[in-house]
């Protein structure tokens, strides 16, 4: 194998399509969350009396800083757009997102009124 270079991330999970599934990706990221939430499952630290995972402050690590739609689509700018299709990135990847997790929820955090137009639950 001299010369030839091999990396585990060109080998898919036994059972995959090798396509992208957003909504698996969201489902993980759910289910993380609902998991350190439950205090059956992140218990109290007896050094510091508080829990393991602060559940309120988890956050998500593959965000992206380019701009979508620019990256993915300018691969005359960026050499790893290809990367993208296939890739953990959750830039522009909304649309799986149901629309009270885009429009509701963050505006009751930010300390908003809960109305939302009700056209956008047709």
């Amino acid at each position: 194998m001299r010369g030839i270079i091999w990396c585990a991330c060109y080998i898919r999970p036994y059972f995959s399509t090798g396509y992208r599934d957003d909504l698996a990706q969201r489902r993980y990221i759910e289910a993380q969350a609902s998991f350190w939430r439950d205090a059956a499952n992140n218990p109290i630290s007896s050094v510091y009396g508080a829990s393991m995972v602060d559940a309120a402050r988890q956050y998500v690590y593959a965000w992206d800083a380019r701009p979508f739609p620019d990256f993915p689509a300018r691969s005359d700018v960026w050499g790893d757009t290809a990367n993208w299709e296939k890739g953990h990135w959750l830039n522009g990847r909304l649309g799986r997102a149901p629309r009270r997790r885009v429009f509701i929820e963050p505006r009751a955090g930010g300390g908003f009124a809960r109305r939302v137009p009700a056209r956008l639950f047709r």
